[in-house]
């Protein structure tokens, strides 16, 4: 079966496509290879051509010698004086059958544009030609090719880009043939940010002809103790005293309390959006080095105001875009969610509200701003406010509070994203009254206590806490089943309106706003009436209790996030969704194997630990411990307040304690954490 019949008589050549559609010389041999000492790349043993239609090609190195090809009916091959690069092209379209051989004397990417030489590409071996470590920031059109100089006279030979990724050979003018010579590449990402990138010109046999650009990745020097901040005017440090703004203090605060030693960068931009920072990404965060960067900008900045769900899908695209960017080349993106701005309506705020939730579920460790500095409107809590884009000093602060605090140390000893569980939960009964119980790590403000329990009995404390000030407030279920918060001040009581003692599971949510002034309480998902006017700053948190202990109470899924949250993170989190931002404890509590398991799957270094009316140790086992394996011991009163942290000069200080029942927490070098309770004497 035969198509598309030719018959050249005069030169005795019949040309036609084979039943696969594939063109055919009579004569063509099927393949076709190159052989003998000059063949270099495989020390001399055959090396096959690449075929299209009639036409076979090579790009390899030779070196002095001689070459023949393994078709019988060609005669002769070839002597090479010269080393180098060269191009075989053997043509069975001709009688007789055409050899040609040009020494390739260099390849480069050519700029029509500007009509300029870009960067050569060095011969790699198997036919392919590379660069590494380029940049190119063209001042407008980003549109390449590559170029050949070949031949004795540099014959210039210009490719430009074909379907499916190849290229064909086209004419050398400035525009020639075609409109797309980029290859594919993301022209964002490399030529508009400084980018490094490599570029791959494949010319082996075995591939169709193609150009790549990847990054460049180089790990040499990468400080894996570093943090890049880069954003716009807020983390900057615009509004704070001295440009000391939430970003500083973080700073800050890991150069006094974390575990490794933390460099921090700073390359904010006042004014910037997703678009600028993408623009200046490259060439500012690369020379850092640093293994981490935090992206922190607004949707103010983005033009949620103007242009709405237009500037909302520009954000969320464009923070993707920078989140791949920085994976791509080996670096742990970070991110602090969209925070207030005093201009906000209701329409700007529920696209706030949107996106904070949406940057909740990313699967990157984000910071929830909105949830510390919040009004309730979409803006910033009066007394927080610089000016309408920006917080003062102590809106700032408000803002530090919600970093975790452990969070870096904890990426950098590979603690992955935590998965919600659901599954397992714990039982804590009254014959054996424990509680649970953990401190926050740094100074707490707004807070999010999360749980499920399920429970038949009445009459006890499911949680509690203790603040700064001694002073105690805890969730209760009282006589009536329905569960009641204590506030620690005189300003009453939220009550949900339902028993809650039916036996089957309850999610409880409490959430304070520090800075509004503000707690709420929820009851599987939906609001209790009224909220609460106080300001709480807890230092230590209890889940059931000793003392108040129900007859029998279950207990799974504990969140503990260092933000206030709006009805509908709190709709979203009973759902079932996992809400990571401001996360420093998820606990999903196991007692399925005979122990507690109360491991914390968030990305932070606090732990759990359970205590119980037998827990006590004598001090002078707290002295030995002092002396062995503890990198660090604390010692609070029984209402949570910090009385000793241990080092050399606070040992004897024990002997200054004063009667009464404290609360030791004892942590190892490998992140450990043990609990007593103590009776001084």
């Amino acid at each position: 079966k035969t198509i598309n019949f030719r018959d050249q008589m005069e030169n005795n050549l019949v040309l036609w496509l084979n039943d696969f559609g594939e063109e055919y010389v009579h004569g063509m041999p099927e393949t076709l290879s190159i052989v003998g000492g000059a063949v270099a790349e495989t020390g001399g043993q055959p090396l096959v051509m690449k075929k299209d239609g009639g036409l076979f090609e090579i790009y390899t190195s030779l070196t002095a010698g001689t070459y023949s090809f393994d078709d019988t009916n060609l005669s002769g091959g070839g002597t090479v004086t010269e080393d180098g690069v060269y191009r075989i092209r053997v043509d069975y379209h001709t009688d007789p059958v055409t050899v040609d051989r040009q020494k390739i004397n260099r390849l480069y990417a050519w700029y029509p544009w500007g009509q300029l030489d870009l960067f050569d590409l060095s011969y790699a071996g198997n036919s392919t030609f590379k660069v590494e470590d380029k940049t190119w920031t063209p001042t407008s059109d980003n549109r390449f090719r590559i170029r050949m100089q070949v031949g004795d006279d540099n014959t210039i030979e210009t490719y430009g880009p074909k379907d499916g990724g190849t290229f064909v050979l086209i004419g050398n003018g400035q525009w020639g043939a075609g409109n797309d010579y980029n290859y594919g590449v993301d022209k964002s990402k490399y030529f508009k940010t400084g980018l490094p990138f490599s570029m791959t010109v494949d010319l082996s046999p075995a591939t169709g002809y193609s150009v790549t650009v990847t990054d460049y990745i180089s790990d040499q020097d990468i400080n894996d103790y570093s943090l890049t901040v880069m954003g716009s005017s807020v983390p900057n440090g615009e509004g704070a005293t001295g440009k000391v703004g939430y970003a500083q203090m973080y700073q800050q605060y890991l150069a006094s309390e974390a575990q490794h030693s933390w460099t921090v960068i700073h390359k904010s931009v006042n004014g910037n959006n997703t678009t600028q920072l993408m623009a200046r990404w490259g060439r500012d965060f690369l020379p850092t080095k640093s293994r981490y960067i935090y992206y922190g900008l607004s949707l103010a900045n983005e033009g949620i105001r103007t242009s709405g769900q237009t500037a909302f899908n520009s954000y969320q695209n464009n923070m993707a875009t920078l989140i791949a960017w920085a994976r791509d080349i080996g670096r742990v993106p970070l991110a602090g969610n969209v925070y207030p701005q005093s201009l906000y309506n209701a329409t700007d705020y529920n696209y706030v509200k949107r996106m904070n939730l949406l940057m909740h579920e990313w699967d990157i460790p984000t910071v929830n701003l909105l949830g510390a500095v919040d009004d309730g409107n979409g803006r910033w809590v009066s007394d927080c406010r610089y000016d309408d884009g920006h917080p003062n000093t102590k809106g700032h602060t408000e803002m530090f509070y919600a970093f975790v605090p452990s969070l870096l140390d904890a990426l950098s000893e590979g603690k992955a994203q935590p998965q919600l569980d659901g599954s397992t939960s714990i039982t804590l009964t009254k014959d054996n009254a424990q509680q649970i119980v953990w401190n926050p790590e740094n100074i707490l403000h707004s807070f999010t206590l999360s749980f499920s329990f399920k429970t038949g009995a009445t009459s006890g404390t499911i949680a509690s806490f203790t603040t700064e000030n001694n002073s105690s407030a805890y969730l209760e279920i009282d006589a009536d089943g329905k569960l009641v918060y204590h506030t620690v001040s005189a300003s009453g009581q939220l009550k949900s309106s339902a028993s809650v003692n039916d036996g089957t599971w309850h999610q409880v949510s409490l959430t304070h706003y520090y800075a509004r002034g503000a707690t709420f309480l929820y009851m599987d998902g939906i609001p209790v009436t009224g909220s609460i006017a106080e300001r709480l700053a807890p230092t230590r948190f209890c889940l059931n209790d000793i003392e108040n202990t129900l007859e029998s109470v279950d207990f799974r899924d504990l969140f503990f996030h260092r933000s206030g949250m709006t009805p509908e993170e709190i709709a979203a989190l009973h759902s079932g969704r996992m809400l990571k931002s401001s996360l420093e404890i998820y606990a999903p509590l196991d007692d399925s194997a005979g122990t507690p398991d109360l491991y914390n799957s968030a990305q932070s270094l606090n732990t759990l630990s359970m205590e119980d009316q037998n827990s006590s140790s004598d001090i002078e086992d707290i002295i030995y411990m002092m002396d062995t394996d503890f990198k660090e011991i604390a010692i609070y009163s029984i209402t949570g307040q910090l009385v000793l942290l241990s080092s050399d000069t606070y040992l004897n200080s024990l002997d200054t304690l004063k009667t009464g029942v404290y609360v030791v927490k004892m942590a190892t070098w490998k992140g450990e954490m043990t609990t007593r309770k103590i009776a001084v004497k």
